[in-house]
């Protein structure tokens, strides 16, 4: 159901591909497939080795992989890389329909310019729940972390990941929560983030790609609805 106060911070999709053939400069020249890119950064791949009894890594590769492109209202960032495409739309976010029509518009330029074979498809949400500090999380979200009473001491953190696989849709969902810093001492934040993901027998014909995409959209929303609690549901409506 829509929200009047969406607690969506980012919302993604993203294609990791093969046989993506371009060199840098191409890559980067994608800037103008975005309407009003206003920024470009480059996207780096960090790699270490580690060879037995070295106490530090001894060898590491910092490689432009690709690049992000900004729009005009930080709102929309997308990234065309060696390795794929993702589009992202920040807070306030808007809706499906305005981030699916767009990431599907630059992604069928970028896949046409590069020769992409998806192999990996992603539907991603981050959401951030401020909430009051008047009872315990248990009292917003059905998955929770449970302390033995004799271990209880308080809680100063908790990192919680779930990993449900998802058969119909031959999909595997992530399901992340944790806190974070909150924006004022009376009020405790939490993150629930939300990543399903497909990386096998990812569609080819572009029809039914994103048809699939519709799919995953409505699986992360009932993922989503199965998570919270309706004191949850006061807090962002």
């Amino acid at each position: 159901m829509p929200y009047a106060h969406a607690p969506i911070t980012e919302a993604l999709i993203d294609i990791q591909a093969t046989g993506i053939e371009c060199s840098l400069e191409e890559l980067r020249s994608f800037a103008d497939l975005g309407a009003n890119t206003t920024e470009v950064r480059e996207i780096r791949w960090n790699q270490f080795v580690i060879r037995p009894g070295q106490p530090a890594p001894v060898h590491q590769t910092n490689e432009v992989a690709g690049f992000q492109f900004w729009g005009p209202d930080r709102r929309w960032v997308w990234q065309a890389r060696s390795n794929g495409f993702t589009f992202s739309h920040l807070t306030p976010y808007n809706n499906w329909r305005a981030l699916a029509s767009e990431a599907r518009f630059i992604w069928t330029k970028f896949r046409s310019q590069t020769g992409a074979i998806p192999s990996r498809m992603a539907v991603r949400y981050i959401n951030r729940f401020d909430l009051p500090i008047t009872g315990d999380f248990a009292d917003y979200f059905l998955t929770v972390p449970r302390i033995p009473p004799k271990l209880d001491t308080g809680l100063a953190g908790y990192l919680m990941q779930l990993v449900l696989p998802q058969r119909d849709l031959e999909a595997v969902a992530v399901i992340t929560q944790t806190p974070m810093a909150p924006p004022r001492p009376d009020f405790a934040s939490v993150i629930l983030d939300i990543d399903l993901y497909r990386d096998k027998n990812v569609p080819q014909d572009e029809g039914k790609l994103w048809d699939l995409f519709e799919e995953f959209r409505n699986r992360k929303n009932f993922l989503f609805e199965e998570s919270i609690s309706n004191k949850a549901r006061e807090v962002i409506r």
